[in-house]
């Protein structure tokens, strides 16, 4: 009965562990596409619409991403999504120049737009937003195109 039951439990952790994995896989092929910035907010400063207008979020179903302003890569990585958690959370694991960096973020997705709060080595924001000192960056995109 014991060996019964420790299967019944292992085979559960596994069919819970492989939901979430295609959890993530849905999700990111929801989140994949071109996306522009509309609003920003970093440490609590408004970010101006001439930057606005430069900034363009490019994110793939496999999870890889890159940011570009003015058409040239700034930052590129990999995103791992939970969408199981209330906010939902990635985390950016940066590439590049700045390879071993992780950015932990929270997002909301709502049909083509996305609002994402994020802090650089920093703890993960609780809320979407961006007080003076608190190191946080609260931006909105919206979706160009779907990929």
């Amino acid at each position: 009965m014991k060996k019964v039951l420790a299967l019944l439990v292992v085979g559960l952790l596994v069919a819970a562990g492989r939901a979430k994995a295609d959890d993530a896989t849905e999700e990111l092929k929801k989140l994949a596409g071109t996306w522009t910035l509309v609003s920003e907010v970093a440490d609590g400063e408004d970010r101006d619409a001439d930057y606005l207008k430069k900034i363009k979020w490019i994110i793939n179903e496999d999870g890889t991403w890159k940011v570009l302003e003015d058409g040239k890569v700034k930052y590129q990585g990999k995103l791992t999504v939970d969408p199981t958690k209330k906010p939902k959370t990635f985390d950016s694991a940066l590439a590049g120049d700045q390879e071993g960096t992780v950015v932990r973020s929270i997002y909301e997705l709502k049909e083509d737009s996305l609002k994402h709060c994020f802090a650089v080595g920093k703890d993960r924001p609780k809320a979407f937003e961006s007080k003076s000192g608190s190191g946080h960056i609260n931006s909105v995109f919206k979706r160009v195109n779907k990929e």
